[in-house]
């Protein structure tokens, strides 16, 4: 990945994002984000935006990680 400066959240997110995508070939849903971070489905939709605003999710049907 590129040079992005990232919250630490962001990253949590990120790797979690990441690793479950490794291992069950398809993304943890927003309600699984949510319990997994602590946070509210809001707060997770909040943060993928803000990754997909810098560029490191894209979104097409499901949430992609950029290489």
């Amino acid at each position: 990945m590129n040079n992005y400066h990232l919250t630490d959240r962001q990253s949590e997110l990120l790797k979690y994002i990441g690793e479950y995508q490794k291992e069950f070939n398809t993304i943890p849903s927003l309600v699984e984000l949510s319990n997994k971070m602590k946070i509210t489905v809001a707060g997770v939709a909040q943060k993928i935006n803000s990754l997909q605003r810098k560029g490191i999710l894209e979104r097409q049907n499901i949430y992609l990680i950029k290489q």
